[in-house]
């Protein structure tokens, strides 16, 4: 498995799907229990920002990427849209505070710059993604919906 290939988070199932699970599970994906979101949400939460902080403090302390945690892949929207608008993002990928890479999927279209939070940011998770989220909106041209869902 590549060294560099993130880590993401997965429907609960997604480990009992013949070769798609055994890649994911390789991955060291966090699988989430959609039937019962409402406890296990906060549960995932806190391995999302448990893992990104350990694969933080490995890149820091090593200069091997081998063995440890994976980076994470998260899409802090929750779902898709048409590619005109930018949804309001969900605090999960912001909780540890830490830089990211933010990425707008678009054919033929470039990755963003690393975003670094302020130290208000890193501490206020919902003010960290409503930054991070106007920072995509002015480098990419996408347009705001407040809506959670829907496009």
């Amino acid at each position: 498995m590549a060294l560099y290939f993130p880590s993401f988070v997965a429907r609960r199932g997604t480990e009992d799907i013949p070769l798609i699970g055994l890649v994911s599970t390789k991955m060291q994906c966090l699988y989430v229990d959609r039937e019962t979101a409402n406890e296990a949400v906060q549960g995932v939460g806190a391995q999302v920002k448990a893992r990104m902080q350990r694969a933080d403090q490995r890149q820091r302390n090593s200069t091997s990427r081998t063995g440890g945690e994976r980076p994470m892949l998260l899409f802090p929207e929750g779902t898709t849209t048409n590619g005109r608008y930018l949804l309001p993002f969900k605090k999960g990928a912001f909780l540890a505070g830490l830089p990211l890479q933010p990425v707008v999927l678009r054919y033929g279209e470039g990755s963003l710059p690393v975003y670094a939070p302020s130290e208000a940011e890193a501490a206020d998770p919902v003010l960290y993604a409503r930054n991070m989220r106007a920072y995509m909106v002015r480098t990419t041209a996408l347009l705001w919906r407040n809506e959670a869902h829907g496009a």
